[in-house]
């Protein structure tokens, strides 16, 4: 039986010195947020939003594929925590969460 993502996580985290989780991050929530990131067009869209807020039509653009298909990948980061929307009369804006990214990525990141 091959050992789940979550238990390689936790003992990474207690035996490995080279590899810290940094900040308040729990196993379960680095977990939910890589398998947001996971998906390519998620990854795209966090991307294109590190250059600023963009409205759902805007992110249609980059990420070649329908308005629909756009609201149900923000809607998944949003579960994640990844991103925040805002709705500004009939456009949804939606903005990276930094701190959120930041803590993500800093779990990730190689120990000094």
């Amino acid at each position: 039986m091959q050992p789940k993502l979550q238990d390689n996580l936790m003992s990474v985290e207690s035996s490995d010195s080279s590899i810290r989780m940094r900040g308040e991050m729990n196993p379960t929530t680095l977990i939910a947020m890589a398998a947001a990131v996971g998906d390519p067009i998620r990854l795209l869209l966090l991307y294109v939003l590190g250059t600023g807020p963009k409205t759902i039509g805007q992110l249609v653009g980059p990420a070649r594929v329908t308005q629909s298909s756009v609201s149900y990948h923000v809607r998944r980061l949003r579960e994640a925590g990844l991103v925040r929307i805002e709705r500004q009369g009939r456009c949804t804006v939606v903005r990276r969460n930094e701190r959120t990214w930041q803590t993500m990525l800093g779990a990730f990141s190689q120990g000094e």
